[in-house]
């Protein structure tokens, strides 16, 4: 027993669980060494790897918390050849609608939406992967749009890709993010983290396929629109997350530590759990 004078811990450890963390000798491990919340994510994988997964969590370490991360809508390339390619800074690059079978190059990469491309204008910003790979648009016409490489880098594999504009959405949740969130539902998962979350309605929308007894509702604020709305989205969740790395791929990079500030002296005075990403630490 921890002794009498011994200060309470407050904070607590989300982990987040994938094929490295698989066996029950490590996710026994990891609890010792202070895992209170064992973070599904659902971004890879079928609902039905996610719940095989979150069974072998609670067999080997039942009193860990479950987070299920639903992927919300992500766009992504066509696929780079094995081995990647390497975007040079002040280059130019064609993005493209994706077709079928065909893989990206370092001059022209298919875009897996077919919306995408035609909202695009001179001026917007495209980021690759996790940002650290960031065009500009120079120029559309013909089906396509004209970037510069900014900021260049490796880039392998079907990376995300992310535009800003206000012209650009995606729906949230997705569909898919629906059936995902009845299934957890059902399996009794302690919480949800509903990702790229934009207003209130987006949380209503999980709560209402969620049946009697739904899980937490964690709101991943990871959006300019979210970051507007926040009051209104911390009052519909029961918790929120800072999702640093998204925020400063969609927000100019200066404000995020601001805006990561706000959102959690909000969910402070809204009496709501706040989790913030390893990335802000």
């Amino acid at each position: 027993m921890p002794r009498r004078d011994a200060p309470v811990r407050r904070t607590k450890i989300v982990a987040t669980i994938g094929p490295a963390s698989d066996e029950p000798a490590t996710l026994a491990a990891m609890a010792a060494a202070g895992m209170n919340v064992a973070r599904v994510p659902l971004a890879h994988g079928t609902t039905e790897d996610a719940l095989a997964r979150i069974e072998r969590v609670r067999a080997a370490v039942p009193h860990v918390g479950i987070l299920a991360d639903l992927p919300g809508p992500k766009i992504r390339s066509a696929p780079f050849a094995a081995g990647g390619v390497v975007l040079e800074a002040r280059s130019t690059v064609e993005l493209v609608t994706a077709a079928p079978g065909e893989l990206s190059r370092g001059d022209r990469i298919g875009v897996a939406d077919p919306e995408l491309v035609g909202c695009l204008e001179p001026g917007d910003r495209v980021a690759i992967g996790d940002g650290g790979i960031a065009l500009e648009v120079v120029g559309t016409g013909d089906g396509r749009a004209t970037a510069e490489v900014r900021s260049g880098g490796m880039v392998q594999g079907r990376p995300g890709i992310t535009a800003t504009g206000a012209r650009i959405t995606l729906r949230t949740p997705t569909p898919e993010d629906l059936d995902r969130m009845a299934a957890l539902a059902a399996a009794e998962v302690e919480a949800v983290a509903a990702s790229f979350v934009r207003s209130a309605r987006d949380i209503e929308e999980l709560r209402a396929v969620a049946g009697d007894a739904p899980p937490m509702i964690v709101a991943k604020i990871e959006t300019a629109e979210a970051a507007g709305d926040l009051d209104a989205i911390i009052d519909a969740a029961d918790g929120v997350m800072v999702a640093r790395g998204d925020l400063g791929v969609r927000l100019p990079l200066e404000d995020v530590p601001h805006i990561q500030k706000q959102i959690i002296h909000a969910a402070v005075r809204y009496g709501r759990p706040v989790i913030t990403a390893t990335q802000m630490l």
